[in-house]
């Protein structure tokens, strides 16, 4: 059995980025699943009034994020190592 591919209409990926953002915006699905959902634990409807987006666009960053937990751990501690104070 084929596993179903699940398409993404509210999330873009830009030039050379693994993480995609959602459309229209700069802001990264990572941000709204690790920052907003996970460690400020907001439920979906609190995210989308405060940032002033659709449920249906946070529900697919969340749905990505989920999916993909081990491509947002490999960007972030990649960038996390990536930052000047933290260079050695």
């Amino acid at each position: 059995m084929q596993a179903k591919k699940i398409e993404y209409d509210r999330l873009e990926f830009k030039k050379d980025q693994e993480i995609p953002y959602l459309k229209g915006t700069r802001i990264r699905a990572d941000a709204i699943y690790v920052h907003d959902y996970i460690t400020e634990n907001r439920t979906p409807e609190h995210i989308a009034k405060d940032r002033d987006l659709s449920i249906q666009d946070i529900t697919q960053a969340i749905e990505w994020g989920t999916a993909n937990e081990g491509i947002i751990k490999k960007v972030l501690e990649r960038e996390y190592k990536n930052r000047p104070i933290y260079k050695k």
